[in-house]
């Protein structure tokens, strides 16, 4: 009994320890030493915030009401934010497709429906899985079909109150319910889940909200020392078993916060994935993350830009004299946030307490605006200094900018575009590689800045890479520049081979839109090879079998993925083929009102129908299919016949 009073009584200083707040004046010296955490080898392991529980339940507590904590979870109608009267109904001018969420009992869906006249001619509801984001500005979406997760396309935008399309959806850019939730997305916005190697988004394990261990590494080590009775004094040295960011170098401190508050292009080091960074290491040994430069950088944020725009400031800047002296405190993230407490039950007063412990009347930098203006606002540092505004990627939402400045510049919505280039927000030497495939990243995103592309073959050019990495990268910017000649010329010239599976799919693509199907095989089946839960690659490797007339392996192949993921219409038209083929129509048929049922904007699969039902002397359907090939293509004389 008294060993485990003891144990509990260590335990409570080092939670009391974790704690203290460091104000911009404190000098105490953070600990010292290489910070090779124990925690960061692979015996390590991931425990869960459960285990944590136990001992800090007060930390819990308070975290769980956090927007980390309340991250990620399952689509209930406690956990949704949204409001749901019957009317929220969203319309996508550009596709002509409605959609509305509603429960169904404790379920949450998002219905797409399409309508011709006032009649419904699709209607499609899928069951939502897991609402991503704490509510406290969004709420999007997540199905899940056999473990693979992919974004709905319906976000919930909490300031306003109000349903829209998510960010990335608009303008025609609507994928609807088959944007990919990988690896990338999952390791900034949850726990680390289950990851399936030769995926994209196959997960066995989906965690439910941030835990303890994203900022503190993995517990197994820590919990086990406790469990023997090892225990360290915390007021007197490191417990190197677990990783407190508060005894972090300044750098290394940040970088746990900036692993997912620096949002950006990022480009993972070469043997690294999105799970490698723990803790306590320095961020550049895993990724490099790259912003847009912009003429108005000053005032364009981003929603997840809180660890850039606080580096830019003179509050960070002063307080940081000596940016390369990693053992002087320095003013980081936790100098103003308690990580464990929601910011909406932090007391403003807080906010401004951590001002003024450097803006003192000895000093002589108190705040010299009129007492007037300051009695107002209830003399509220942040108010003034760190205004609210709309950030630059996500609609609907107010953010603080975390650029701290006498007199900020209010963002009256206009934008000077003007592009200057990209710049490496968390490491200044970083490799030639790395910014090539940056740039390729920013052209692939948005193709029409040719600069980026010119830049990226700039950085390889002088890049110092290996003979293979050069090859995959030319391989790539080929094939997001659809020149598929030149990339079978340039594979054929240099007898390349690689192992790396997206390289054999775009060689394969290249292959198969010249025409060359038969080449093009040998390379899709490498891609799946390399990455067999891949359900695009396996796709294409159907359908070349089929286009190769090997009607039995494609149609095997396909039949097996639709039912891993039956919204595949691609995956449904092709067996429809080979159901013609084989002159079975009522198959045929079968399937193509199943592509269209996935996606009801596919013209071939519409044609199809039409004919199926002109042969049936099926005049009803005959007239809707037509009518929505009218609409669809309105230009084409092919469809202004008498109905």
């Amino acid at each position: 009994m008294a060993q485990a009073k003891n144990i509990a009584f260590a335990v409570f200083l080092l939670v009391a320890f974790m704690i203290i707040f460091w104000s911009c004046g404190d000098h105490s010296e953070p600990a010292k030493g290489n910070f090779l955490y124990r925690n960061h080898s692979d015996s390590a392991k991931y425990l869960g915030s459960e285990a944590c529980k136990g001992c800090h339940a007060d930390k819990d507590e308070t975290f769980m009401q956090t927007g980390m904590g309340q991250s990620f979870g399952l689509a209930t109608p406690q956990k949704s934010a949204g409001k749901f009267t019957g009317h929220e109904v969203i319309y996508d001018k550009v596709l002509d497709l409605y959609y509305m969420p509603h429960f169904i009992g404790s379920d949450l869906y998002i219905k797409e429906f399409k309508l011709l006249g006032k009649d419904t001619v699709h209607s499609r509801d899928e069951k939502i899985k897991y609402i991503i984001g704490s509510g406290h500005h969004t709420n999007s979406h997540i199905i899940e079909s056999n473990g693979y997760l992919y974004q709905a396309p319906l976000t919930f935008y909490t300031q306003k109150q109000q349903w829209d399309l998510p960010p990335g959806f608009e303008n025609g850019a609507n994928s609807r319910f088959s944007r990919i939730i990988g690896n990338e997305c999952m390791s900034c916005h949850n726990s680390l889940p289950d990851y399936v190697p030769g995926s994209e988004n196959q997960f066995t394990k989906v965690p439910l909200g941030i835990g303890c261990e994203r900022c503190h590494g993995p517990g197994s080590l820590h919990v086990s020392d406790k469990q023997k009775g090892i225990l360290v004094d915390t007021k007197k040295e490191t417990d190197y078993s677990i990783v407190n960011p508060r005894k972090l170098p300044w750098q290394l401190q940040i970088d746990v916060c900036q692993r997912c508050h620096l949002q950006g292009n990022t480009i993972l080091k070469p043997d690294k994935d999105w799970q490698s960074f723990r803790p306590g290491m320095k961020l550049s040994e895993v990724m490099d993350v790259f912003l847009p430069r912009y003429a108005d950088d000053e005032n364009r944020f981003y929603m997840a830009s809180q660890a850039v725009r606080l580096q830019m400031s003179p509050c960070f800047l002063k307080s940081n004299p000596d940016l390369n002296d990693n053992n002087k405190l320095k003013m980081t993230c936790i100098t103003c946030h308690n990580p464990h407490v929601s910011t909406r039950q932090t007391d403003k007063e807080q906010y401004n307490t951590a001002c003024k412990n450097c803006h003192t009347e000895i000093k002589k930098n108190t705040c010299s605006e009129n007492i007037i203006k300051r009695n107002k606002l209830a003399d509220n540092c942040v108010q003034c200094h760190m205004p609210k505004n709309g950030s630059s990627d996500i609609p609907h939402v107010s953010v603080t900018d975390h650029y701290i400045r006498k007199k900020p510049t209010p963002n009256n919505g206009s934008t000077n575009n003007t592009f200057k280039g990209l710049r490496c927000i968390n490491n200044q030497e970083v490799a030639d590689i790395a910014a090539a495939v940056a740039y390729l990243n920013s052209y692939e995103k948005d193709n029409n800045k040719n600069h980026t592309m010119d830049s990226a073959t700039y950085y390889i050019d002088k890049s110092k890479a290996s003979p293979t990495t050069i090859s995959e990268f030319k391989i790539r910017q080929l094939y997001i520049s659809q020149k598929y000649v030149e990339l079978v010329n340039y594979i054929q010239s240099n007898k390349t081979q690689s192992t790396d599976a997206w390289t054999n799919y775009r060689v394969g693509v290249a292959y198969f839109e010249k025409g060359d199907i038969s080449s093009s095989m040998m390379w899709f089946e490498n891609a799946v090879k390399y990455a067999p839960k891949n359900l695009e690659f396996q796709q294409k490797l159907g359908i070349v079998y089929i286009a190769l007339n090997n009607m039995q392996k494609g149609k095997e192949i396909l039949e097996k993925l639709v039912l891993v993921n039956p919204a595949m219409p691609i995956a449904w038209y092709n067996l429809a083929m080979v159901a013609g083929k084989e002159n079975n129509i009522a198959l045929a048929e079968s399937h193509l009102l199943k592509c269209v049922f996935y996606d009801p904007n596919h013209i071939q699969a519409l044609v199809n129908l039409a004919n199926i039902a002109e042969k049936n002397n099926d005049k009803i359907n005959l007239k809707i299919y037509i009518l929505r090939l009218r609409k669809l293509e309105p230009n084409n004389k092919k469809w202004n016949i008498a109905l």
